[in-house]
């Protein structure tokens, strides 16, 4: 895992597919995602031109949001929580990990079980609670 402040997420180097979050000053997460460049991927989510939910309220808690904490793992790392929280997948999980034209049904399977254990109020299509 790569844990690391919202700011520092430019200067660190990921290869491959990761599950990312954000991580509220209070510790709560408030997003969860996946992508192949992972650290592209947050820096885009800080972009003003964004309609993403999660986006805006990034952008409109600046400069306070660059201090937050970003983590990204690597696929692999999620076999637990694929276990746990998505067990009716964990074969299609493990089936499609360490092959590279399917290692993107992985990180779906890791992403939406990151998603049931965190439960970021970001990655719901109801109003966000507020985060203090």
């Amino acid at each position: 895992m790569l844990e690391c402040t919202v700011k520092e997420v430019s200067k660190q180097q990921w290869d491959g597919y990761g599950v990312y979050l954000y991580r509220h000053s209070n510790g709560r997460v408030l997003y969860v995602g996946y992508s192949c460049v992972p650290t592209i991927r947050l820096r885009q989510h800080i972009s003003r031109s964004s309609k993403l939910k999660i986006d805006k309220f990034l952008v409109e808690n600046m400069p306070e949001t660059l201090n937050w904490l970003a983590e990204i793992y690597h696929i692999a790392e999620c076999d637990w929580l694929v276990k746990t929280y998505k067990p009716e997948d964990y074969r299609d999980y493990q089936k499609c990990l360490y092959v590279s034209t399917l290692v993107h049904n992985s990180a779906i399977i890791a992403e939406a079980a990151m998603i049931a254990h965190c439960k970021p109020p970001y990655n719901h299509s109801h109003k966000p609670k507020e985060v203090r």
